[in-house]
C-alpha cells in the first residue's frame, strides 16, 4: 500500500451510557461515554479508552481514587468528583450511577466548583467575533465567572463582569475552555470561523497482521493518540 492515498473516516470508540470527563491539574484527561455501576467503576472502565493509569487505596473511610497518572492525592488535594455538577455526600465507590448521569473528577481541594464555557455561535463567517461566557455552578444555579482566563487559539482571554471575553481570529479551528484558580477547569468549546484551513497531514501507518484480524476491502484501522496528534 505504500504510496497510495485512502478516504479517512473515524471509528468512535465512546460508546457507554454516561458521560465522564477528568480534569487533571493542567490538562484534560478523559472526555468519554463508558458504562459502570458507581463513580469508581467509570474510573476504571475509562482507562483504556484514554489511556491512563490509576490507583485506588483502601482506608478504614472506605475506598477513594488516590493517583491517576501521575497525580497523587497530598495534603489538602486530591481526587474529587461531581455528579451532574452536585457533589455528593458518598464516595464514588458507593454512588450508583443512574440514567443520564454526567460524571467530572478533578485534581484540586474541596469546595472548588464546576465552571462551564459557551460561545455565541459555533460556526462564525470570516472576520466575526467569538463571544465567549464563562460560568460557575454555586450548587443551585449558574453564575458569571469574571476574571476567568479563556484559553485557545494560542493566546489567553480575561472575562469581565458579566463573564464574558471577545475574541477575533482568523479563519481556523479552535477550542477554548476556560480556567481560575480554585474552579474547576471548564469543558472544550470548539469553533469554526470562515472557510477554516484544510492541510494535508502526513502519516505512516504500520500495518500489525500479527493478531490475525483482517478487514474487508482496501481498509486501514488504526489509533490515533490524543497527546501525539491534535486535530483541533
Amino acid at each position: 500500500i505504500s504510496g497510495k492515498s485512502f478516504p479517512v473516516g473515524y471509528y468512535n470508540n465512546n460508546g457507554g451510557d454516561y458521560h465522564l470527563r477528568i480534569e487533571g491539574q493542567n490538562d484534560n484527561i478523559c472526555d468519554a461515554y463508558v458504562d459502570g455501576v458507581t463513580v469508581l467503576d467509570a474510573v476504571k472502565n475509562a482507562s483504556l479508552k484514554c489511556n491512563y493509569s490509576y490507583v485506588i487505596t483502601e482506608s478504614s473511610f472506605g475506598v477513594y481514587l488516590s493517583k491517576i497518572n501521575n497525580e497523587e492525592a497530598a495534603g489538602m488535594s486530591g481526587w474529587m468528583y461531581f455528579v451532574n455538577d452536585l457533589s455528593p455526600m458518598v464516595g464514588a465507590g458507593d454512588y450508583a450511577l443512574g440514567a443520564g448521569d454526567n460524571i467530572l473528577w478533578y485534581y484540586g481541594e474541596w469546595g472548588w466548583q464546576p465552571t462551564r464555557l459557551s460561545v455565541n455561535n459555533n460556526h462564525l463567517n470570516s472576520g466575526e467575533s467569538i463571544i465567549a461566557k464563562a460560568e460557575y455552578f454555586n450548587g443551585q444555579s449558574w453564575l458569571n465567572l469574571e476574571g476567568a482566563t479563556i484559553k485557545g487559539g494560542g493566546q489567553d482571554y480575561l472575562t469581565n463582569g458579566a463573564g464574558e471575553a471577545t475574541i477575533t481570529l482568523p479563519d481556523g479551528y479552535y477550542a477554548f475552555y476556560a480556567e481560575k484558580n480554585n474552579f474547576v477547569r471548564s469543558d472544550k468549546e470548539a469553533v469554526t470561523i470562515g472557510d477554516a484551513i484544510s492541510q494535508n497531514v502526513n502519516l505512516t501507518v504500520e500495518v500489525d497482521q500479527s493478531g490475525g484480524t483482517q478487514v474487508a476491502g482496501e481498509a486501514i484501522i488504526f489509533e490515533v493518540t490524543p497527546d501525539n496528534i491534535n486535530f483541533g
